[in-house]
């Protein structure tokens, strides 16, 4: 009696917990977001905030550009640093401020980007970088991402974080990881408190 009981209570449970799990059709939508005008039918998305604003990058006739999509508005290029071939957008805040970077011409050297209103704006570093990228965006306006450096004739790749609500700001980078680690690391992410 008590085994059936035991598989009375296992099948229940079973039951509840396949019951309770969503299907995939109901979980997820997939939206074609289009491309750039111009564009040779390839856009990627990298970033999305709370209001479904997405970014990324996408091609045009003549290179790849850094967009955002907004629903109802579709998708329009954001702009890019002055005298930079290519760009691409890697997050976004639910202000609308944009990380990512974009791409010098002719030394192919990655520059940190950030978006307001559309206007790209340089990352600034306190010394020179080899190439720069930012990743990631908080709501505070907090941007994380890497940067690449020449230190003692080796290269490393270091995290750094910038404050843009302080008016010419300078990336900061943080420290780096032991060497038995190779030194490296990446801001791939920054949450709310700035961590």
């Amino acid at each position: 009696m008590k085994k059936k009981q035991n598989r009375l209570c296992l099948a229940i449970l079973a039951g509840l917990a396949f019951w309770a799990v969503p299907t995939v059709s109901s979980a997820w939508i997939i939206e074609d977001l289009g491309d750039l005008p111009g564009g040779t039918s390839f856009s990627e998305g990298q970033g999305l905030n709370d209001m479904g604003d997405v970014v990324g990058y996408g091609t045009t006739a003549t290179t790849n550009e850094a967009f955002i999509w907004k629903r109802g508005t579709g998708m329009s290029a954001l702009g890019r640093l002055v005298g930079n071939s290519y760009c691409s957008a890697n997050g976004i805040n639910d202000s609308g401020l944009v990380a990512g970077f974009c791409d010098s011409a002719p030394a192919s050297k990655r520059i940190a980007t950030m978006w307001q209103n559309g206007a790209p704006k340089a990352i600034t570093f306190s010394s020179g970088t080899l190439s720069s990228e930012a990743l990631a965006v908080n709501n505070l306006g907090e941007v994380s991402g890497t940067y690449r450096q020449n230190v003692a004739s080796s290269i490393l790749d270091q995290a750094f974080t910038v404050d843009t609500r302080i008016v010419n700001a300078v990336a900061r980078g943080i420290t780096p990881l032991p060497a038995d680690l190779s030194g490296s690391g990446r801001g791939n992410a920054i949450n709310g408190q700035g961590y």
